[in-house]
Parts: C-alpha cells; sequence; structure tokens
C-alpha cells in the first residue's frame, strides 16, 4: 500500500509516500504507483520552478519520496493532496492519505 502523509512544518508543508501499491500482478507496471508518482513529480517540477526559498525534495527512489516547500507553494501541495486523495478513493486497497494539514 502507498501511504501519502501531508503535515504542516514550522514555515510550510511536508509530504511523505511510502510503499508500494501492489496493484499490479507479475511484471506488468502499476498503474497505481503511476498514478501517484505522477503527482509527485509534477508537484516537484512546479514548487522547483518557483525558484524561492524553501523547497527541499529530500528523497525520490523506489518506494519512498519525501518533499517539503514554503507557505508559497502550500496551493501546489493542496492540489497534489487532492489528486492523491483522488486515486485514494478510487483504489482504496492500495492508497491511503494522512492529511494534518488542511480542514475538509
Amino acid at each position: 500500500m502507498i501511504k501519502a502523509e501531508f503535515s504542516k512544518k514550522k514555515d510550510g508543508i511536508h509530504l511523505t509516500i511510502k510503499g508500494h501499491a501492489g496493484y499490479s500482478k507479475g511484471d506488468e507496471d502499476d498503474i497505481v504507483c503511476a498514478a501517484v508518482s505522477g503527482i509527485f513529480y509534477a508537484l516537484c517540477g512546479y514548487l522547483s520552478n518557483l525558484k524561492k526559498e524553501g523547497y527541499f525534495l529530500n528523497c525520490a527512489e523506489a518506494g519512498y519520496a519525501d518533499v517539503e516547500c514554503g507557505r508559497e507553494g502550500e496551493e501546489a501541495m493542496k492540489l497534489a493532496c487532492i489528486g492523491i486523495w483522488q486515486i485514494a478513493l478510487t483504489y482504496p486497497r492500495h492508497v491511503s492519505v494522512n492529511n494534518t494539514v488542511w480542514d475538509w
């Protein structure tokens, strides 16, 4: 299962994604992992283009990704949270989201 966690940091937002979806069988590419990864990499690309202080891509490897940003990236983080949440609603046995930042 993929577990995405959005949390507040001192001056911004932190996202950690752990695990594998386990949706595909055998050697097939996993569409659920690909969907979550696509959102994560789009988020990182957007944040890096802000050219502001406070963007840190701490890790991006198979099974673990970690990024944080300052307040100027909060709307992008919110969009990523909504996107991953939509995937979790469709594939609840494969993705979960823990959001302690926004009250929805």
